[in-house]
């Protein structure tokens, strides 16, 4: 039997709870774990991309005095490294549910379109740039 990561059992945050989040004064940290092609597709405005391989060699980049929400584009790679972080400690680690698909549609885009970079939800919220 094959073992992964269960969504169960891994901390996460809705597409739509975090886009509240953003618009509070505790916004989180986004940690995108996507390879450097994968952002041509766009990215949520403010992400820092730490690419799946290299997180474990850069926690020192990670804040540790605040919750940090880790995106990948389906949410498998950042469901895995939210387990990680929160097995070493990083216990505010959330996994976006969903991934960036997840929070395009949520935004009011659709993950299949080409031309969403620098599109803009009905509030203003900046969806993805890159």
């Amino acid at each position: 039997m094959k073992r992964g990561v269960h969504s169960k059992d891994v901390k996460s945050i809705s597409a739509g709870e975090l886009k509240q989040r953003l618009k509070s004064e505790a916004a989180p940290f986004l940690l995108d774990v996507r390879e450097p092609e994968e952002l041509a597709d766009g990215a949520i405005a403010g992400s820092a991309n730490i690419p799946t391989d290299e997180v474990l060699h850069r926690l020192a980049e990670l804040p540790n005095d605040r919750d940090i929400v880790v995106i990948c584009h389906l949410g498998r790679r950042s469901a895995k490294i939210t387990t990680i972080l929160n097995a070493l400690g990083y216990n505010r680690a959330l996994n976006l549910t969903g991934g960036m698909d997840a929070w395009l549609e949520a935004s009011g885009c659709h993950p299949e379109r080409s031309d969403r970079q620098g599109a803009q939800s009905k509030d203003g919220l900046n969806l993805v740039s890159s």
